[in-house]
């Protein structure tokens, strides 16, 4: 397949990140007359009294929002945000939803029972956590090692650090709000053991690591927490796909796949998942019968189209314990080399005991399926669109196509390739340069409108996202 547009064939989009946005000082002058006639008689009113009956007043205001200020919240929260999930999905009111829960990270609004998500793994295991505060409720998960070889959480934190910063302007990611130790090894064996806890235990077993080293990742691996960002209700991606009631996700599919690749193309040399599959998927639906209208601006939106689409899913990405990043203060280069140097990682062993494996150099290309966390590569989250490939999910023709021209060397990996050719899908930059060729055709736009349209589904809002590294914003439907 043609791309109609080829964008930075060997890297990334650069982000430019710019604040347009200026603040107003707004001065109002207030003016009292000393002298204020009464309405009857017009008698002048003595300023001491009315003086010490506002300064009254005032007093009973304040005494009364100190006394009330959860349920203030709580009712302000409710009524731009009844459904806490859905303002965290869309970025909006989040701030004020973590500093209402004291940023999750203390476990003081823990409402239980604390519920096991799936099995018990080579990994590790994943417990939601219910909290509520007067009245309102919003979710987490705990995700727990098991092991020193594990997948180290610490990296994952690390990764999760560098996410945050994307969550501000790409709505596909999940927030990490905190790492913890287990205090004691009888503390992780029962919560891994009960997959039904009805009581606030998280309190007294978990301590909190505010400020956590390369040292404490290796020495106390298996020992490790970390709290991440939760949408009720959400279904793996692979759960869709295999759920014969879902018939109209096959039209949907684009859209979503949509909302994957244009983040991943945009931070091409800045992160690579590299466990990209459709069980590390989310797909979220705000509210049920409504869809969201998404805006994805170009950089340049005089030379490239603004591409746009209607879907009823808001797409997260999880899982970044295997991932590649680099920000302006660190990368996982740096991390393998800090591992390196630290005793407690083994030195010479570089960590490969403790959880870090996968950091390492490969030994010959191709190596454990070209993962290596160390370094990027741009080729290697094509390993979605591979898997739908070879299911038996029913594909439209145009997609079909596409699949057809995807350049993906084994099951699990494949090598980076950064060149351009025609009609070959070799890396993220040519997957979102295809997407835009089918989603921009007008069968295309005109077939999506008609779908949303014959399910009398309506718009909760628009989305816009930026290539240029502006926060998205969201603007609800009025």
């Amino acid at each position: 397949m043609k791309s109609i547009k080829k964008y930075n064939k060997k890297g990334s989009r650069k982000y430019y990140k710019k604040n347009k946005l200026g603040s107003r000082k707004i001065s109002k002058k207030i003016k009292y007359n000393k002298k204020r006639n009464d309405k009857k008689g017009g008698v002048n009113e003595d300023p001491s009294i009315f003086n010490f009956a506002n300064s009254e007043s005032q007093k009973k205001i304040q005494k009364f929002m100190l006394t009330n200020r959860d349920k203030i919240k709580s009712r302000f929260l409710k009524s731009v945000c009844s459904d806490s999930g859905v303002c965290i999905a869309f970025g909006t009111e989040s701030n004020n939803i973590k500093k209402f829960f004291d940023n999750f990270i203390t476990f003081q609004y823990v409402v239980p029972p604390i519920m096991r998500i799936g099995n018990v793994s080579n990994n590790g295991f994943i417990n939601q956590i219910s909290y509520e505060r007067e009245g309102y409720k919003a979710y987490t998960i705990l995700k727990s090692s098991l092991n020193k070889v594990s997948d180290n959480l610490l990296y994952e934190y690390l990764v999760g650090q560098y996410i945050n910063k994307m969550t501000l302007i790409f709505p596909c990611f999940l927030e990490t709000y905190g790492i913890y130790k287990y205090n004691t090894e009888q503390d992780l064996a029962y919560v891994k053991d009960n997959t039904n806890i009805t009581t606030n235990i998280f309190k007294d077993n978990l301590t909190y690591l505010s400020n956590p080293t390369i040292a404490q990742g290796c020495k106390d691996a298996q020992y490790l927490a970390i709290l991440i960002q939760h949408l009720s209700n959400a279904k793996t991606m692979f759960q869709v796909m295999k759920d014969p009631l879902e018939i109209y996700f096959k039209y949907d599919l684009l859209n979503v796949l949509y909302q994957i690749y244009f983040p991943l193309s945009v931070m091409g040399s800045n992160f690579t998942h590299y466990d990209l599959h459709a069980n590390n998927i989310l797909l979220y639906e705000p509210v049920k019968n409504k869809y969201i209208q998404y805006y994805y601006h170009p950089k340049d939106e005089e030379q490239y189209t603004v591409t746009s689409f209607k879907c009823r899913y808001i797409v997260k990405i999880i899982d970044y314990g295997r991932a590649y990043f680099k920000d302006e203060t660190t990368d996982s280069m740096k991390i393998y080399e800090q591992v390196c140097n630290t005793p407690e990682c083994g030195n010479t062993a570089c960590g490969v005991d403790n959880g870090f494996k996968l950091l390492l150099p490969e030994q010959f290309p191709g190596s454990w399926y070209y993962v290596s966390s160390q370094k990027p590569n741009i080729s290697h989250d094509m390993r979605l669109l591979d898997t739908i490939k070879y299911s038996n999910y029913p594909l439209y023709p145009e997609v079909t196509e596409l699949l057809k021209d995807l350049n993906y060397e084994t099951q699990f990996g494949t090598k980076e390739i950064t060149d351009y050719k025609p009609d070959v899908i070799n890396n993220v930059h040519d997957v979102l340069d295809a997407l835009d060729q089918i989603i921009n055709m007008d069968k295309w736009i005109k077939q999506n409108d008609f779908l949303y349209s014959k399910l009398s589904f309506e718009k909760i809002g628009d989305l816009h996202i930026y290539e240029d590294g502006r926060p998205m914003n969201f603007i609800p439907n009025k």
